[in-house]
């Protein structure tokens, strides 16, 4: 029998690169979470604690490159020179709202762990019937709702570690990502099972649910501008948000969010960190270090994205202009 190297170097770059561009399949339902846990593995900036209802792959599947790299010297060189080949270092994810009580994280296709992320194209989807006893979309005490929590997570893990499952050690890889693109697709099922927008507030929800149509999900229109306002929200850099928001100045070229693959709304965060303006930001601080410690943290974000390979423009604030150099 022939062995995997006694093949021709044509045969052989090709298997590698089927290897290479395989995509895992998306869950299919989420009737057992078996084998997915919150991770507790890295700092997170999120004032609440660090878990935040996100369940990824306890024990992630070794990644296709890694394989191939531990095989032996020559398939490890081989195998490298294809990677050097693809077009992108991308990412995909998908992410299901499960019985609206908790995000299933999970990594379709990364192909090889790098630092420098071209992009990363997430799905939201819908799955199971609520669970009444803690909704991931209802908020407490004057919290966000858990769901506010969860999706910052996601980014932040995303920056910090990518597309790995727990970790033994909270070192942050200081990745940078491009592009992200969130992608909240309706779901699949008929008409009479979505929750109307109207009727999507939670006490709305509950009663309609009672009174009509228990089994309803909520409409893909509803995750769409909850999505979005949590990052307008964040991206304001307030006194509440300053401290979620600063990563992802400093580690994201564009996040993009679709609805159904049609782009809704587009943040270049090069223009948003040249516009971004002191909103009383940092509460953590004493009132009167505030707008010191946003300047500074400005020019720390401009900085950081030269370093990562990120574009940049000019940098003002309300009374100068802080930096002014143009491209990274």
């Amino acid at each position: 029998m022939v062995t995997f190297l006694e093949l021709p170097r044509e045969l052989r770059d090709k298997i590698i690169s089927l290897v290479l561009s395989y995509h895992e399949d998306a869950p299919k339902d989420v009737s057992d979470p078996t084998g997915r846990a919150e991770f507790d593995d890295i700092y997170f900036q999120t004032l609440s604690g660090p878990i935040h209802d996100v369940l990824y792959i306890e024990h992630q599947p070794m990644r296709d490159s890694t394989t191939l790299l531990l095989l032996n010297h020559q398939i490890h060189r081989e195998t490298q020179e294809l990677i050097r080949l693809l077009p992108t270092k991308s990412y995909v994810m998908d992410v299901i709202i499960a019985n609206e009580a908790k995000l299933w994280a999970t990594w379709l296709y990364a192909p090889v762990l790098t630092t420098r992320v071209d992009q990363v194209y997430a799905t939201i989807r819908t799955m199971g019937y609520p669970e009444q006893r803690r909704p991931i979309f209802r908020g407490s005490d004057g919290w966000p709702p858990p769901f506010t929590f969860a999706l910052y997570d996601l980014i932040e893990r995303g920056v910090k570690v990518g597309p790995v499952g727990r970790r033994t050690r909270r070192n942050d890889k200081k990745i940078s990502i491009k592009d992200i693109v969130i992608d909240v697709q309706s779901p699949n099922v008929s008409a009479a099972k979505i929750l109307p927008g109207e009727h999507c507030t939670d006490q709305e929800s509950k009663q309609y649910r009672n009174e009509k149509e228990p089994m309803s999900l909520r409409d893909a229109e509803y995750i769409l501008s909850d999505v979005l306002r949590n990052l307008e929200a964040v991206l304001g850099m307030s006194y509440h948000t300053a401290s979620w928001g600063a990563l992802i100045y400093e580690r994201i070229g564009k996040i993009k969010v679709l609805l159904d693959g049609e782009l809704r709304k587009e943040w270049d965060l090069a223009k948003e960190l040249a516009a971004v303006k002191f909103n009383d930001s940092f509460g953590r601080y004493p009132r009167e270090q505030r707008l010191e410690v946003f300047r500074k943290w400005k020019l720390k974000a401009y900085r950081t994205r030269i370093k990562l390979g990120l574009p940049v423009m000019p940098l003002k604030d309300d009374k100068k202009e802080v930096v002014g150099s143009s491209s990274a």
